[in-house]
């Protein structure tokens, strides 16, 4: 699928760099701290990824389901086009053999 690589590509990028100079909840985070935080900013950040790729697949889905169902009514509206067209055609029959009946 290809939320896996998305997925494995983000991670990557949200990772922190070796170095950085990161805050959370307003406190700068040096190289001494980011072993103090790193473990729930991982956490949080797997979080994240997890709702990202779960809404990327359900977008998916939801596309293929849009493209499905405009398919569809594509084809009903043409079988109902040519279902009328049938019923205009019996109507005439009906109202020419109405014609030719005596009074």
């Amino acid at each position: 699928m290809p939320g896996g690589h998305l997925g494995h590509a983000r991670r990557a990028a949200l990772r922190p760099h070796a170095g950085a100079d990161y805050s959370a909840r307003g406190q700068p985070l040096t190289a001494g701290d980011a072993g103090h935080y790193s473990a729930s900013m991982e956490k949080e950040i797997a979080a994240l990824e997890l709702k990202v790729d779960q809404l990327i697949a359900q977008c998916e889905r939801l596309r293929w389901e849009n493209r499905s169902l405009r398919s569809r009514a594509a084809g009903l509206e043409d079988e109902r086009r040519r279902l009328c067209e049938r019923m205009d055609a019996a109507r005439e029959r009906l109202e020419a053999l109405k014609e030719r009946l005596p009074a």
